[in-house]
């Protein structure tokens, strides 16, 4: 990415809302909730340029890391893609956006966990993340 970044300038694709975390503009889940919004608007050819280009890693360094973020990443591009009926991107495929063991969006409350092994997209589950039945809504 070659632009500075600004704080409250909204990412319009992934690889911009992981420059814009890792630059200490955004925190992980604010930036995925403005890309969210701001991919809601395009139509499937800029959704599809908007996806096309792999974000960086997440850095440790960003003020809330995760080692779950780059997997969460991918599989919000997929599950959008596949909701848009558009061309899941190449870079979801890649082996270090995937995790190992699993992870459970369940903000602590472990009671969620049996609920969120049933109702996962198929892009998060491939992955190993457990969460809701819609991960990505904004209330």
């Amino acid at each position: 990415m070659s632009s500075t970044p600004t704080s409250g300038q909204r990412p319009a694709s992934f690889e911009r809302a992981a420059y814009l975390v890792n630059a200490g503009c955004y925190r992980f889940g604010e930036a995925l909730a403005e890309l969210v919004d701001e991919l809601k608007k395009m139509d499937a050819d800029k959704l599809m340029a908007a996806m096309s280009v792999a974000p960086a890693k997440m850095a440790p360094t960003n003020v809330d890391y995760a080692d779950w973020q780059d997997a969460y990443l991918a599989a919000a591009a997929e599950h959008i893609a596949r909701g848009a009926g558009i061309a899941i991107p190449a870079w979801t495929e890649n082996t270090e956006r995937f995790l190992r063991s699993a992870w459970f969006d369940n903000h602590g409350l472990t009671s969620l966990n049996a609920t969120m092994l049933a109702e996962s997209p198929l892009a998060f589950r491939r992955r190993f993340i457990f969460t809701e039945a819609r991960p990505l809504r904004r209330a």
